[in-house]
């Protein structure tokens, strides 16, 4: 770990999270996610409970410089939380590449399995209303 007043660092095998302030991050101009009340609520809710686990995406290429690629919603929250730093993973993209990265982590979604034990369990700690 090393330790800068600005910039905390960790290496977790090839991959480095930086804890950056979420006022130096640019939303992508092209991010296709939406979100509503209830998934803004939902977020809200997640972070304040559990923090952010899921570190945004942004890249470092000198022409896209703190753009993120991933993480648009975790990083709206974090800023209507008042909450300073993030977790990013940075990467060096092209904008072409940045763009289908993009596309890629937010069509990355999946469906739960047909598992009553797991579904039961997962929701036994939750409202089923609020899903």
């Amino acid at each position: 770990m090393l330790i800068n007043p600005l910039i905390i660092t960790y290496n977790v095998g090839m991959v480095q999270i930086t804890y950056v302030d979420v006022d130096e991050l640019r939303p992508s101009e092209y991010n296709p996610r939406k979100f509503n009340k209830k998934q803004l609520k939902n977020l809200m809710e997640s972070i304040q409970r559990f923090g952010i686990v899921d570190p945004l995406i942004v890249n470092s290429n000198d022409q896209r410089k703190n753009v993120i690629v991933g993480g648009h919603f975790r990083w709206e929250v974090a800023k209507r939380l008042g909450i300073k730093k993030v977790p990013v993973v940075f990467v060096n993209l092209t904008l072409e590449q940045e763009k289908e990265l993009c596309l890629r982590l937010n069509q990355n979604t999946g469906e739960f399995k047909n598992n009553g034990n797991l579904q039961s369990l997962v929701l036994s700690t939750v409202d089923r209303a609020e899903l």
